[in-house]
């Protein structure tokens, strides 16, 4: 039951993560501020695919990748909560600071 609630979870943490992503690289900033991705990886993928495109590869590979670890059989219940934990956090993290660099930025003002 708590690896498909992490699992909800992380979803719902990516979706925040990239539109929030998608708001901060699109909506004009103020004046002076430049605003670009801080993933060096996401920015190449963002730059090879398109932002939309690389917004979406990544969260249906991830997803992807988090469902199938959820069916491994090989690891630990315990390890599985402690990997989905590990990639919760941060995510939450991103949200919150996109939605800081948003603010900065005069988006929502």
């Amino acid at each position: 039951m708590t690896l498909k609630i992490l699992f909800v979870l992380i979803i719902l943490a990516n979706l925040g993560d990239n539109f929030s992503t998608y708001l901060a690289l699109t909506l004009p900033a103020k004046e002076g501020m430049l605003i670009s991705e801080a993933n060096p990886i996401a920015a190449w993928l963002f730059e090879a695919m398109g932002l939309v495109k690389g917004l979406i590869f990544e969260f249906v590979l991830g997803i992807g990748l988090i469902y199938w670890l959820m069916g491994v059989k090989d690891i630990p219940y315990r390890w599985k909560v402690v990997i989905f934990a590990g990639i919760l956090i941060p995510t939450v993290y991103a949200v919150i600071n996109n939605i800081g660099v948003l603010t900065s930025a005069g988006v929502f003002t």
